[in-house]
């Protein structure tokens, strides 16, 4: 089933595993801009004067301000909703967030997005659309093209990425950066493996980063019990989860969460070597295709 309307758009998400389209006019991200200038977050978008943080980068979803956080999803349904409703098949917008990175700082470590629907055949696609133009002066998104088809895990809170065990080799080898316009975004697979450096220029990279679900999906999160770990609970996550729950409540399981039951957890970590071959597989596969 297409996940773009567009076929050019298709054609790019299968060979790549991401596609980029205009999204926000110039007048429609200065408007955005105003709206985002009223926010206020609990960390003022100065994350480095949070105790609650400790990253280098302003995230919605992580800042314990829950109605700012609605307010951020709010100007995401209002700026985007239609505009997607365009671009991709049946899909909606799960959840929201700007991410903020300050000049002089914000990477992020190389990852794969979470897991946010119970059919793990269904796809999550992440919209990342600047609000400034991007390079790698300010850091913009690197991807590794392709990466969507190496191997399918589950994601989630507490949860490492199959790649932890080299994650410098990743960002030196093998990523492509993808200097993005204000406006334009960047739509991925949430099996894209992608990274983002600091941001050395001397005024913040705002962007914002949507999750978008097929319509008839189950929202969910896969949560990881260390007591438990050959398993995943699959948690209810609707929108209203994803705004009303603290990062930290990930911690521990919470007695209000709505359990859809169990499956097994078939995580494991690969090595160096056998991504390598893994991606030397793909592309052969894909000259041959």
């Amino acid at each position: 089933m297409n996940i773009f309307k567009d076929a050019f758009l298709q054609a790019n998400y299968e060979e790549k595993g991401f596609a980029s389209a205009s999204i926000l006019s110039n007048l429609e991200v200065k408007q955005l801009f105003a709206e985002i200038s009223k926010l206020q977050p609990d960390d003022s978008f100065r994350p480095s004067d949070s105790p609650r943080s400790g990253l280098p980068y302003h995230v919605t979803f992580l800042d314990s301000n829950k109605d700012y956080r609605r307010r951020v999803f709010q100007l995401a349904e209002h700026y985007f909703a239609n505009k997607l409703k365009n671009i991709l098949q049946d899909y909606h917008i799960l959840n929201a967030s700007l991410v903020i990175k300050p000049a002089g700082s914000g990477m992020f470590e190389v990852h794969t997005d979470w897991s946010f629907v119970a059919d793990l055949s269904v796809k999550c696609m992440t919209v990342w659309c600047p609000l400034v133009d991007t390079s790698i002066t300010n850091g913009t998104i690197h991807v590794l093209p392709d990466s969507h088809k190496l191997i399918e895990r589950i994601r989630g809170p507490k949860v490492p990425c199959y790649f932890d065990d080299f994650r410098e080799a990743i960002i030196n080898r093998w990523l492509q950066p993808i200097p993005t316009q204000a406006g334009d975004a960047l739509l991925w697979d949430n099996h894209m493996v992608h990274w983002s450096g600091d941001n050395y220029a001397d005024s913040p990279r705002i962007a914002v980063q949507i999750t978008c679900i097929p319509i008839q999906s189950q929202p969910v999160c896969f949560f990881l019990d260390e007591r438990w770990p050959d398993r995943f609970e699959i948690i209810e996550a609707n929108h209203e989860f994803w705004l009303t729950t603290d990062h930290k409540d990930f911690l521990t399981r919470q007695p209000g969460w709505r359990s859809l039951g169990f499956i097994p957890n078939e995580n494991r970590r690969l090595t160096e070597a056998e991504f390598n071959e893994l991606l030397r597989t793909k592309k052969r596969q894909c000259r041959t295709e």
